[in-house]
């Protein structure tokens, strides 16, 4: 994901509400984790796109070329599972929906 992000072949799209209140982008703001430094990174040429709300994210995120990054258990996950039929694992308890792309990891 991060790589996608820094070539700028994707973007990360969130909503204004799981910004302001979803402890990613808390860690993502803070932790000295890797993955979230190097991320950081990636989003100071190519930052992250806050919609007012979910839907408007997720219309993106269907479009293709945009990355919503959500919790495994999260109804989200579900909906663009439903929509897009494809998700992502990645490390802990974040999925990485991409829609339009074949093979790849978060």
């Amino acid at each position: 994901m991060v790589q996608l992000i820094a070539r700028g072949e994707y973007t990360m799209v969130t909503h204004k509400m799981a910004y302001q209140s979803n402890w990613y982008y808390s860690e993502l703001a803070n932790s000295n984790v890797t993955h979230f430094k190097q991320l950081r990174e990636a989003l100071k040429e190519n930052p992250i796109i806050i919609k007012d709300t979910l839907n408007e994210a997720l219309e993106l995120v269907q479009e293709g070329s945009y990355i919503y990054a959500s919790q495994q258990d999260s109804s989200t996950i579900q909906l663009l599972t439903n929509s897009c039929g494809l998700y992502y694992y990645s490390e802990g308890k974040l999925r990485c929906v991409v829609c339009n792309l074949v093979s790849y990891k978060c």
